[in-house]
């Protein structure tokens, strides 16, 4: 009886093991997926299978053929017979299951397939969108009679032999026996070779490493160029590069490095689509092309490696994701996306949006004609910064901050070298170093009429002869709710202040720290308010902020307590005007 149970019981654990083999193959031959690993499976230090690993799909393990066990003598007709599952290719180029060899077949006498069935052809969709899969073919399971728990039973008068086989292709929803009947007593059966279940050898790379090759087991496994064989591709990376990928508006040439072991020649087609943000519109360029969607058009060019992206300096959105389809020539397929996003955009015709470093130099070079705005924090470090002279427009920081950024000059130096009658506001400036002769500041090397107004410098280091200020060199115009913190602002000859070096116009409501004056050398009886114990940032916000009722932005204390001690105020939108 322990003999009896133990065998039993082995015979249970080859079914659970050929029922998930026959789940994986069948997997295998229907998917749509890459492998990206096949690794051996090993248990109890003995290898026994294999993993298969896929981009996007569960692993599968596929097990080899377990070693026979001996045969008992024979109450059943072939003594040490286990049905063996395999698989043939017809003529019609589909895969079909077989049984010790013999094609399966259904309830009508056609054979079973293995690889999904064709669908039914379905309505036109839109342009670009594939059709839907065929629905997978039917699994056989293979089940003792004394495991069946449901399901009928199509053999021997609707009777079921517990230590019978039986086979099922509808699902479990009928079994059918598929040993022999009982015969006389036998020999006992010579104990089983061990097998690979379904595969012949390992499965192979290929050497260019772009699929695998599974060869299938037959009755003569000598000689395996005649095997049966498939193939599925394996993943294969192909990228348009990380994060956002800057761009200036107009044409740009993006170079496609294609996947490792293949040239054109392995494609037959390359599709680039572009879906601006937000816009609900898609640019797709195969070999028509689309309508132009919010500005962003693509263009591919599969032998020349490379899609070609316009985008118009008006756009109506600064960003847009790209994907590029590689279709292989066996029409497999092999995708990669991308953010690209602009450095500006031109919005009402006299205003630069700016998003990049790249962008805010575009600014600089057309400052006479163009607004700007700020987008985004801005990194100017690597940067050349040109002197920007005789600027009677508006700059709008929009609460964002430019950093690093550095000017050298002989003369006047300065963010703006001097400022006639435009505007300055809603700017913070970190870390920038500025050098000069006269008239130097870190927003406004001279102001000459115009308005500074809710700036703040922290961090800066601003030097030359003399007028040499934190905000502005010499000004003669309005500064109004700014501050400076964590400066070193120094003049060699005279007049070196905080705030500013020479003032003959208006400071109003404007904060500094550290040491030195807040203004050099005031004409009109103006000052600056120094920030100590006693007078601490929060009181300087409040102050600052009466003076701004109608600005878009206010200050507030910086929700960041590590960098607090060197960037005590931040601007934020004001609830007031919005």
């Amino acid at each position: 009886m322990s003999d009896h149970e133990q065998r039993l019981s082995d015979l249970e654990e080859w079914q659970d093991q050929v029922n998930r083999n026959i789940a994986s193959l069948q997997q295998l031959l229907n998917t749509t997926d890459y492998i990206t690993a096949v690794t051996p499976l090993v248990e109890g230090g003995e290898e026994v299978g294999y993993t298969i690993q896929f981009l996007n799909s569960d692993p599968i393990n596929i097990y080899h053929g377990a070693q026979g066990e001996e045969g008992d003598k024979g109450e059943q007709g072939d003594d040490g017979h286990t049905p063996q599952i395999g698989l043939t290719q017809g003529t019609d180029g589909n895969w079909y299951w077989t049984l010790d060899g013999e094609l399966m077949l259904d309830k009508d006498n056609n054979p079973i397939r293995a690889n999904g069935e064709d669908g039914q052809q379905g309505q036109q969709g839109q342009q670009g969108q594939p059709g839907q899969s065929g629905a997978s073919a039917p699994t056989p399971q293979i089940k003792l009679g004394s495991t069946i728990d449901s399901g009928a039973i199509g053999t021997d008068g609707d009777t079921m032999q517990p230590d019978a086989w039986y086979l099922s292709v509808d699902g479990g929803q009928t079994w059918y026996r598929i040993t022999g009947d009982k015969g006389e007593p036998g020999d006992e059966g010579d104990k089983g070779e061990q097998g690979d279940a379904f595969f012949a050898d390992d499965p192979k790379l290929s050497d260019d490493g772009t699929h695998y090759t599974f060869t299938l087991s037959d009755d003569d496994n000598t000689d395996l160029s005649d095997n049966p064989t498939f193939k599925v591709p394996v993943y294969q990376a192909f990228s348009l590069g990380t994060g956002v990928l800057e761009l200036n508006p107009g044409t740009t040439e993006i170079e496609i490095t294609l996947p490792a072991g293949t040239t054109a020649d392995d494609y037959r087609a390359l599709v680039a689509q572009i879906t601006p943000e937000g816009e609900g519109g898609t640019f797709t360029d195969i070999s028509t092309r689309a309508d132009n969607a919010a500005d962003w058009s693509v263009e591919g060019d599969l032998q020349g490696k490379k899609v070609t992206v316009t985008a118009e300096a008006t756009a109506q959105v600064a960003k847009a994701l790209l994907r590029v389809t590689l279709i292989r020539n066996d029409g497999s397929e092999v995708t990669a996306s991308c953010i690209l996003g602009l450095s500006y955009r031109i919005e009402n015709g006299d205003t630069y949006t700016v998003y990049t470093p790249q962008g805010l130099l575009a600014w600089a070079s057309k400052s006479d004609d163009y607004n700007c705005t700020l987008a985004a924090d801005i990194d100017m470090s690597g940067q050349t910064w040109p002197r920007i002279m005789g600027f009677d427009r508006t700059f709008d920081g929009a609460g964002h901050t430019i950093r690093n950024l550095t000017c050298s000059s002989t003369m006047d130096a300065g963010f703006l070298l001097d400022l006639s009658g435009g505007t300055v506001k809603n700017l913070l400036l970190v870390n920038a170093t500025i050098s000069g002769y006269g008239n130097v500041g870190g927003i406004v090397g001279r102001l000459l009429n115009g308005t500074v107004i809710a700036c703040a410098v922290s961090g800066c280091k601003v030097s030359g002869n003399m007028d040499i200020g934190g905000i502005a060199g010499g000004s003669d115009g309005t500064v109004t709710a700014c501050y400076a913190a964590s400066c070193s602002v120094t003049a060699t000859e005279s007049y070196a202040g905080q705030i500013a070096g020479i003032v003959n116009g208006s400071i109003n409501a404007c904060y500094y720290d550290g040491d030195g004056n807040g203004i050099g050398l005031s004409n009109t009886g103006t000052s600056a308010t120094r920030v100590d114990n006693v007078n601490g940032w929060q009181a300087a916000a409040q102050d600052m902020n009466s003076q701004l009722a109608g600005n878009d932005y206010i200050w507030a204390v910086n929700p960041d307590e590590e960098a607090r001690a060197s960037l005590p105020l931040v601007l934020v939108p004001n609830p007031a005007v919005q």
